[in-house]
């Protein structure tokens, strides 16, 4: 599979998730996510020229985006305390990683938050294709730059890790998500794993 249908099925699941989203009546407000930063090996895409009907105007957010998924998963084993990298589908190379300012989400460090049943929730970019490296968050954001790829390919401890995975359109909630995962109901979850 190539990087442009690759990059395309990406889109179209956003867009998917996007138009589907789920709004229980039992859920609270929501929170805001903060925007991860991924340095990626896959070839940059030039910008549209012209902007969207809806775009933004501010100079360095053209185009509005859609809210991220609310991803939860379990792994074969308890690798939470490190950091994921993601995978080529053949699991040969790394294709996105985190810069060491990368690994905080709203300010910490981007441990996910443990729901029951095993489950965890993301709060780093998680995906079917994750590895962990055998840096822990802490070790990680101590590195004085962000290691190379082929620094990063020495560390992985565990390739494929994930044992299920879903992308969800409700809240960030962990009371609403810990209330699905006790009900078994997964109807406002796309299984990806």
């Amino acid at each position: 599979m190539n990087n442009s249908s690759l990059l395309s099925q990406i889109l179209t699941i956003s867009v998917m998730i996007f138009l589907s989203s789920c709004r229980a009546p039992e859920l609270t407000q929501e929170k805001p996510i903060a925007e991860t930063t991924y340095a990626s090996t896959a070839p940059a895409q030039p910008a549209p020229t012209t902007p969207a009907p809806d775009a933004v105007s501010a100079p360095t957010n053209r185009y509005p985006s859609a809210p991220a998924p609310v991803i939860i998963y379990k792994t074969a084993k308890d690798y939470s305390t490190y950091v994921p990298v993601s995978l080529s589908p053949d699991n040969k190379s790394i294709v996105s990683y985190p810069g060491v300012s990368d690994v905080y989400y709203q300010g910490v460090l981007a441990y996910p938050t443990p729901l029951i049943g095993g489950f965890l929730l993301d709060n780093r970019g998680i995906d079917t294709n994750a590895a962990f490296l055998d840096y822990s968050y802490i070790e990680y954001s101590k590195l004085p730059t962000t290691p190379s790829i082929a620094e990063l390919r020495k560390h992985i401890l565990v390739k494929d890790p994930i044992i299920t995975l879903y992308s969800c359109t409700c809240n960030r909630d962990t009371a609403v998500l810990n209330d699905l995962i006790r009900r078994n109901d997964f109807s406002w979850c796309t299984k990806i794993k």
